[in-house]
């Protein structure tokens, strides 16, 4: 049986400065040289392992590049090399399908290590905008990042594509925010995540996840809260209860319902990167869980590794494949009974590249014990893939939730 751990990833609408449309026609930029950059970044890196050979590319004068090509097939990526970025510079790209065909682009960037730092599907799916965007700032320093380019991951289409790119150097560091979440044990009215309204939750319950657990909520309850402690201790993540004073400012909330599937485990409202929304919402679903295990204290594993995949999600995370990390979604349900923690892996929703887990909440959050970064008087990019929706965060010289 497959796992069944899933997350709804509500795509962020993103159209940039640099435009949204384009005429048709392209050739394929497969390997070639581009010729519309003669100066600026020099590419050094060759690709990471398990990519494609690289085109190297590079922008202009002024700092834009247009890159054109075809996507063939299902299993056709194109890859280009930029070069050297490094932290502070901005980065927008926006690809767009072009000529005839059928082609839904769907594009990453990538590190030397290749490790995933932006990744986007659709711009907006309710308004039938399927190309693909994304604009933010790069968090660190690589001597070479690397734009791919293929078919979304729903569907096999193909066609020409012409992507459009603006780096702006040395624009901000993006801040470290830390981030607060409350576990919603005492139930709630109302809830809706993924725009899909939940109605009244019960409070949280040992029965409601299996007869055998009645007298074991409490307990459970305590290990899901020191075990998801456990798996954000390294960064600055606070983690309480509705027992616990709500938070001051912005907190993101789990619930745990009852009733309406027993099909997947649980749900974000999106893969929310770089955190760019303080105040996400996600549900586990207790009823899902049932027959899983007799064990109270691998019962109580599992629902904290649900827990901390959602939260992961709220924090910019994807799924990966490998079972011994928490943003699995590849291995049996039973994998979910041993402790898993947030580590490297492949990538399930794009064919090559990484998610380097620990590098990503530490560029979004910083460390539990101190942060390495202030905000300067004038504010910081923040938001990673939001488009025309980015916007500067002013704010005090020290880093604070808006």
């Amino acid at each position: 049986m497959m796992h069944r751990l899933l997350a709804m990833m509500v795509l962020l609408p993103v159209c940039t400065s640099i435009g949204c449309s384009g005429s048709n026609g392209g050739t394929d930029g497969n390997g070639n040289e581009n010729e519309n950059g003669t100066t600026g970044q020099t590419p050094s890196a060759r690709a990471p392992d398990g990519f494609p050979t690289a085109a190297k590319v590079s922008f202009d004068n002024a700092n834009f590049l247009s890159l054109e090509g075809t996507i063939g097939s299902s299993d056709d990526i194109k890859v280009y090399n930029l070069g050297p970025l490094s932290l502070g510079d901005r980065v927008e790209s926006l690809c767009i399908a072009t000529g005839d065909g059928s082609l839904d682009p769907m594009t990453a960037l990538f590190d030397a290590d290749g490790y995933r730092v932006f990744w986007n599907d659709d711009i907006n799916v309710e308004t039938n905008n399927f190309d693909s965007a994304f604009d933010g700032p790069i968090r660190h320093d690589s001597d070479g990042y690397f734009l791919a380019v293929t078919t979304t991951s729903f569907f096999n289409t193909t066609g020409f594509f012409r992507c459009t790119l603006k780096l702006e150097p040395g624009v901000a560091v993006a801040p470290l925010i830390g981030q607060r979440v409350v576990l919603q044990f005492s139930g709630a009215e109302d809830v809706r995540v993924a725009d899909k309204g939940y109605g009244t939750l019960p409070a949280f319950a040992g029965a409601n996840v299996a007869s055998e657990f009645s007298s074991d909520t409490t307990a459970l309850m305590d290990l899901i809260v020191s075990l998801a402690r456990e798996d954000f201790a390294r960064y600055d993540v606070t983690i309480s209860t509705t027992d616990d004073p709500e938070p001051e400012g912005n907190f993101t909330t789990i619930f745990f319902g009852t009733g309406t599937t027993q099909s997947i485990f649980g749900i974000a409202d999106d893969i929310d990167f770089y955190n760019s929304n303080d105040m996400d919402n996600a549900i586990v679903f207790l009823e899902a869980f049932e027959g899983l295990s007799s064990s109270l204290d691998a019962t109580g594993q599992a629902l904290a590794n649900v827990v901390a995949h959602e939260i992961g999600h709220t924090l910019g995370l994807m799924h990966t494949n490998d079972i011994t990390t928490l943003m699995d979604t590849t291995g049996a349900d039973q994998t979910l009974l041993a402790d898993q923690s947030f580590g490297i892996a492949d990538i399930v929703d794009f064919p090559i590249g990484k998610q380097n887990a620990p590098l990503l909440l530490e560029e979004t959050l910083g460390r539990a014990v101190a942060k390495t970064r202030t905000l300067p008087d004038d504010g910081l990019w923040r938001c990673g893939t939001c488009g025309a929706t980015l916007s500067l965060v002013s704010g005090p010289s020290t880093a604070t939730s808006d």
